[in-house]
């Protein structure tokens, strides 16, 4: 089944590393026009097609009947098992510490803690991912930055803040087998490792794909 001329154009701009709004000025066009087009509210006129072509280096005949090759690019996604995972995990140490087996405030100080970093960083992420907007991201010039080249490192920092939630929520059980008067102390030690952590993932994902795209 052919792809909506919305579904093509969306493909072939990712590809192309440009933001709506970075094609919209290119264009001369408002970013709500080529969302409208991406969202197939609306198409541009005749001339209109050559010219987003022209910009996406592209023939006519991708925007139309699909890119091919090495240009049907799919969606990006983020797998969810991590998210779910970590709230699972988080989940059981706070029932066991309303069971008194836990310092009911650790279990709250770090596995939720870090369910509801790896939770948020998904359902943004994944927002962006659908919508191309990526506006919100620090530091994100859709005049500059290349939105594939976003679109990697967000996958990246998800993938690596997944699995830092759930080694931490793993090694969380030694909180158990700690003096219940030391119990926050120790939580507290690892939630700021846990920060860390994360701040180093971002950091090193930040300069390796520049690295491997210059």
């Amino acid at each position: 089944m052919k792809n909506s001329f919305g579904t093509n154009l969306s493909a072939l701009r990712n590809h192309a590393g440009l933001s709506q709004s970075a094609l919209a000025e290119q264009l001369g066009v408002s970013r709500q026009a080529v969302s409208s087009w991406e969202r197939d509210l609306s198409e541009p006129d005749i001339g209109s097609l050559d010219r987003i072509a022209e910009a996406l280096d592209v023939p006519v005949s991708d925007l139309i009947d699909g890119p091919t090759g090495e240009k049907a690019v799919a969606d990006v996604k983020i797998n969810p098992i991590f998210t779910i995972v970590s709230t699972l995990l988080a989940a059981a140490h706070v029932t066991l510490g309303i069971c008194g087996l836990v310092n009911i405030f650790a279990a709250v100080c770090l596995p939720v803690t870090c369910a509801f970093i790896t939770a948020t960083i998904y359902a943004a992420f994944t927002m962006m991912f659908k919508s191309g907007h990526y506006d919100m991201l620090a530091g994100f010039d859709p005049k500059k930055d290349s939105v594939k080249k976003t679109q990697m490192q967000m996958c990246w920092i998800a993938i690596l803040t997944g699995l830092s939630s759930i080694l931490f929520e793993v090694l969380f059980t030694l909180v158990y087998f700690t003096q219940r008067e030391k119990q926050m102390n120790v939580t507290t030690i690892m939630l700021l490792s846990y920060c860390a952590a994360i701040l180093i993932s971002c950091v090193a994902v930040n300069q390796k794909v520049k690295s491997r795209n210059r």
